[in-house]
Order: C-alpha cells, then sequence, then structure tokens
C-alpha cells in the first residue's frame, strides 16, 4: 500500500485488538474529552496503525451516542489528511452511515455537497457511505450522488461507484442495470464491471452494456 506514513506490520485484527484492549482500561471520556484523543492520536501518528488506532476509537460502541452532526468537520480533517482508501472505507460506511441514518435532514446537503466537491476522497466518502446500509438505502440519494462522478477520471471514485452498485445490486437489480445502461457511455468500464458483478455472476444479465 502507498502511504506517506510508514507501517509497523501489525496485521489489521491484531492492531483493533490491541487498541480495543487499551480504550476499555482507560476511563469513559466526556464528548469533548473524545475528540480531543482521537485528533491527538490521529495528528501526532508516527506510523499508520495509530491513525487506525483513532479511527477504532471514533468507532467505539461506548461513544457512538457522541456521533452527531457536530462530528462533521472533525471527520473531513480526517478524510482531507488522511486521503487514502483504507481511511475512507473505514469511516464512510461506518461513521458517515451512522449519522444519515439518524441525522438524515443534516447530513444529506452535506453529502451531496462532497459529491461534487473537488477533492476526490469527499467524493469517494459520499459514494460509499451506504454501501452496508442494504434495504434502508435512500436510493434517491445513493443515485444523485453517483450522478455527479459519472464522467470522474479518478480509480479510486470509478472503483468506490462500482462497490456502491454492486452492494445495491443486492437489493434493487433493476435500478441499478438500469442506470447502468443509462449512462453506459459516460461510465468507464471499471465502473460497470464492479457494478454489474453480481448480477454477471449469477446469470441474471448476459453481458456489460456499452451504449
Amino acid at each position: 500500500m502507498k502511504s506517506a506514513i510508514p507501517f509497523l506490520g501489525l496485521a489489521a485484527p491484531t492492531q483493533r485488538s490491541i487498541s480495543g484492549a487499551y480504550f476499555r482500561e482507560q476511563p469513559s471520556l466526556s464528548d469533548a474529552q473524545w475528540r480531543r484523543e482521537i485528533l491527538g492520536l490521529w495528528r501526532r501518528a508516527e506510523y499508520r496503525e495509530e491513525r487506525h488506532a483513532a479511527l477504532d476509537l471514533l468507532r467505539s460502541r461506548d461513544y457512538s451516542h457522541y456521533i452527531t452532526p457536530q462530528l462533521w468537520a472533525l471527520l473531513d480533517e480526517l478524510i482531507v489528511t488522511g486521503a487514502w482508501w483504507d481511511y475512507i472505507d473505514t469511516i464512510a460506511p461506518n461513521v458517515h452511515a451512522l449519522l444519515l441514518r439518524q441525522h438524515p435532514k443534516d447530513i444529506k446537503p452535506l453529502l451531496k455537497g462532497y459529491a461534487s466537491d473537488d477533492n476526490m476522497w469527499r467524493r469517494r466518502t459520499a459514494i460509499l457511505c451506504q454501501l452496508k446500509a442494504k434495504a434502508h438505502t435512500d436510493e434517491q440519494l445513493l443515485f444523485a450522488i453517483l450522478n455527479q462522478s459519472i464522467d470522474h477520471p479518478e480509480f479510486f471514485v470509478r472503483k468506490a461507484m462500482g462497490w456502491a452498485l454492486r452492494a445495491h445490486s443486492r437489493i434493487a437489480p433493476e435500478k441499478v442495470v438500469a442506470f447502468v445502461e443509462r449512462h453506459a457511455r459516460r461510465l468507464s468500464p471499471l465502473t460497470k464491471r464492479e457494478g454489474l458483478k453480481l448480477l454477471l455472476k449469477a446469470g441474471d444479465i448476459d453481458s456489460i452494456p456499452t451504449g
């Protein structure tokens, strides 16, 4: 993995086990303390695993009640300064997903803003925030977000679009196929291939639309 920050070489389960055990041994944190600890770990990190420990604290069930729209600025710092897929793919489908589920009126406009942002990691966040939503997916929001990146040239945006479509194909395959067919000439081969992978494997469709 490309990274400006070096690795210690810990496997992800080992790292999560260590950080989880450490956090459970500490006194309970107030909202302000929790935020300071997350940002302190993140900003002082010398190794990538330390930043993932910060994300473990962010996602801790013990502090899930602190995840409110007021956390948006902190999350944005993690997205912009982290600027890599492993951070985004941890934060978006978990933390942003929780925010969207619990505070849709506040969060939808912010995600729509991310969807057209010049920063590709903000775009990826918006695209992947409903990756685990299943039947609770806000379909209108999903396709509104995807529409903003149909012509986007970046690999990490195109890949994320494919993953989002593939996840939704489990719930609404006909809607996914219709979206791909409608934009077949503009969508990248990567997005179409990833988005239709499950349907091709199941034999629900014969080929990838080319336009």
